[in-house]
C-alpha cells in the first residue's frame, strides 16, 4: 500500500498544465543562471547540459537529455492534449539563447524580440515566415530565428513562447488559435519597432537642440 501524499508535498506538486509548464521553464531558466557562477563545477555540468539541448534541434540522439528535464514535471502526454514536443523544442531554442535579463530589463515575447534586435527588412521578412509556417517548417524557421538572437543580450521569454507553441502544435492552420498567436507575434513586433521609431526620432531632435544650443552661444 502507498504512502499517502502530506499537504506539503500536493502543495509543491504542479497541479495545472500552466503550472507544470511554468516550472519546466523555470528550470530552464536555473541552468542559464548557473553558467554565470563561480562554482566550477555547476558551470561545467550546466554547459554540458545546454550542449546536449542544443544537439536535440536536430539529433534525436539527445532528445533522452530534453526529456529528462521534461518528465520532472510531467508534460501532458497523450491525444490532442500532448505537449511533449513543444516542451522539447523549447529546450532546444532556450539552449541556443539561454541570456539572462539584464538588471531592469524584462524578457520579451518573440515578435518584440525581433524587433528589438533590428527593423530591417530581412528581419520582418523572417517574421513574416514564421506567421505562414506549418508545424515542420516553423521548428526550422523557431532555430533560425533564435540563433540570430544568440549574439544580442535580448532576454526571450521562453514561458510565453512554450504557450504560444503548445497552441500552434495542435491549432489547425488558419484556424483562432493559431490567428490568435500570429496576432501577438505580429503586434509585439509592430509595438517595438514603433517604440524604437519614437526613440530614435527622440534622440535626433535632442541632438538638433544641442546643435542649436552650441550655435547660439
Amino acid at each position: 500500500m502507498s504512502e499517502p501524499v502530506t499537504q506539503t508535498a500536493r502543495d509543491t506538486q504542479p497541479r495545472t498544465y500552466k503550472e507544470r509548464r511554468s516550472g519546466y521553464v523555470n528550470r530552464l531558466y536555473e541552468l542559464g543562471r548557473e553558467v554565470e557562477l563561480q562554482t566550477p563545477y555547476r558551470v561545467a555540468a550546466a554547459r554540458r547540459t545546454l550542449a546536449r539541448l542544443r544537439r536535440s534541434l536536430v539529433d534525436d540522439r539527445f532528445l533522452p537529455d530534453a526529456m529528462a528535464i521534461a518528465v520532472e514535471f510531467d508534460p501532458p502526454q497523450g491525444g490532442r492534449r500532448d505537449e511533449t514536443e513543444p516542451w522539447l523544442l523549447v529546450a532546444g531554442l532556450y539552449a541556443l539563447h539561454p541570456r539572462q535579463p539584464l538588471r531592469g530589463e524584462q524578457r520579451l515575447g518573440l515578435g518584440g524580440a525581433l524587433s528589438t534586435y533590428s527593423t530591417r527588412d530581412s528581419v520582418e521578412a523572417r517574421m513574416r515566415q514564421l506567421l505562414s509556417a506549418d508545424w515542420p517548417t516553423l521548428r526550422y524557421r523557431l532555430r533560425q530565428a533564435v540563433q540570430m538572437l544568440s549574439g544580442s543580450d535580448i532576454a526571450l521569454d521562453y514561458h510565453a513562447l512554450l504557450a504560444d507553441l503548445v497552441e500552434l502544435h495542435h491549432a489547425p492552420a488558419g484556424g483562432a488559435k493559431a490567428h490568435g498567436v500570429h496576432l501577438r507575434w505580429a503586434s509585439d513586433f509592430q509595438r517595438a519597432a514603433h517604440a524604437n521609431r519614437s526613440n530614435d526620432d527622440g534622440d535626433d531632435r535632442s541632438d538638433d537642440t544641442n546643435d542649436e544650443a552650441g550655435a547660439s552661444s
